[in-house]
């Protein structure tokens, strides 16, 4: 089994929904996952393709870009004052 398999079932089944991370665990959560893919490379690990973790990914995915879109915003409304 590839460790990225391993840790999207942990974040899946064993923690609360992506909505109520907080941005800082969604940022870090996005970069370990980056990173164990990048072992399972070196490993050879194949890839445990997983419809319903494709769409844990695309949720979390989805999560990062709307924090980064807030995050503009609010940057923008505070050079408008």
């Amino acid at each position: 089994m590839c460790v990225v398999s391993n840790m999207m079932d942990s974040a899946r089944y064993q923690w609360p929904p992506i909505s109520t991370w907080p941005v800082q665990t969604v940022t870090d959560f996005s970069e370990i996952i980056k990173k164990l893919s990048e072992i399972d490379k070196k490993l050879g690990a194949k890839d445990c393709y997983d419809p319903k973790k494709e769409a844990f990914l695309k949720e979390l995915d989805d999560r990062l870009k709307a924090i980064e879109k807030h995050i503009e915003t609010l940057k923008y409304n505070r050079y408008l004052k």
